[in-house]
């Protein structure tokens, strides 16, 4: 079995993938918003702390992408560490509210330290799974990218995927699964999604050989950067950020206005989420037309930032 015939089941995976991380983004919300509140302050924070796991995953995480053989068993074993470090989850979640009645109680009187105490506490009851979550990215993009000059449509193409699962999961956890079956048995069943992913990516990586590792005489090298490409990319990295930055804080502030009209907290968030992803989803799978052939990326990279901006400010 080659790597071509396993690209369309390594997808599917990431769909479900992306479907499984909104529903514990949702019924974390949901759980933590019975201690926080749901507040903006209280669903900013979730989403700091969801978000900084995913980056934390990315980072530091991702890096091993690149030094092992076979990075779809590294999926892999993301998956059934999200699955595992998601059931440990539960029970503290059961007992959090006193730990948050007495973090409460400490710090009422000084509210900047309270808000950090509670960003510190929600991150790090998320930081496992999400930190494993982050990485599967960069896994999946390992395996599956064999050459430099298509690597913008593969990572695109997986990201729209994820992206299009997430927003199934988001729509799913909000508006079916909690009101039919309840927030535990919500998250009980992601766990077992997450679960059968990792045990078929398992099965999957010891049948293929990954993109890192197959002999081709197609492989592209990419160049060694000058010193000022470097400085080049440090600044594309730092108006990055900046671009989630802003990402984020329209995340929170149209999830506060759905409020308004959609009423229940989960519904406005899960609906601002699915809306969000469908917009992200739809680019990523746009850009795979002609990604690899642009010649000033950085160019299009600042004129979108701009049609963001205008389209946001329209709105």
């Amino acid at each position: 079995m080659n790597r071509w015939s396993l690209k369309l089941p390594v997808y599917f995976l990431f769909f479900l993938s992306g479907a499984c991380g909104l529903i514990y983004q949702v019924v974390w919300s949901r759980m933590l918003t019975h201690v926080f509140g749901s507040t903006v302050l209280a669903v900013s924070t979730v989403l700091a702390a969801f978000m900084g796991g995913l980056a934390l995953g990315s980072y530091c995480l991702g890096k091993r992408g690149d030094r092992i053989s076979n990075p779809l068993r590294g999926f892999a074993l993301c998956e059934l560490g999200i699955a595992v470090s998601a059931l440990l989850l539960l029970p503290l979640f059961i007992h959090v509210s006193a730990l948050t009645v007495l973090m409460t109680r400490a710090l009422a009187e000084f509210p900047i330290l309270h808000g950090c105490a509670r960003l510190l506490f929600a991150l790090l009851l998320l930081v496992v799974p999400t930190t494993l979550m982050g990485a599967t990215l960069p896994f999946l993009s390992r395996h599956l990218i064999g050459r430099v000059d298509t690597a913008g449509h593969t990572i695109a193409l997986l990201y729209g995927t994820n992206a299009m699962g997430a927003i199934v999961g988001a729509l799913a956890a909000g508006f079916v699964l909690i009101g039919h079956i309840g927030t535990h048995a919500t998250l009980l069943l992601a766990v077992s999604l997450n679960l059968g992913i990792g045990a078929f990516a398992w099965w999957l990586s010891l049948r293929c050989v990954s993109s890192a590792s197959a002999p081709t005489s197609a492989k592209v090298e990419a160049p060694a950067p000058s010193s000022y490409q470097r400085r080049l990319q440090h600044l594309l990295m730092g108006c990055f950020a900046l671009s989630g930055v802003t990402s984020l804080a329209y995340e929170v502030l149209w999830a506060r206005a759905l409020v308004f009209y959609v009423g229940n907290s989960t519904y406005a968030l899960s609906t601002m989420l699915a809306a969000f992803l469908l917009g992200i989803a739809g680019g990523s799978y746009l850009v795979t037309v002609f990604i690899d052939r642009l010649r000033r990326p950085m160019l299009w990279f600042g004129c979108i930032q701009l049609g963001i901006g205008i389209s946001a400010a329209w709105i």
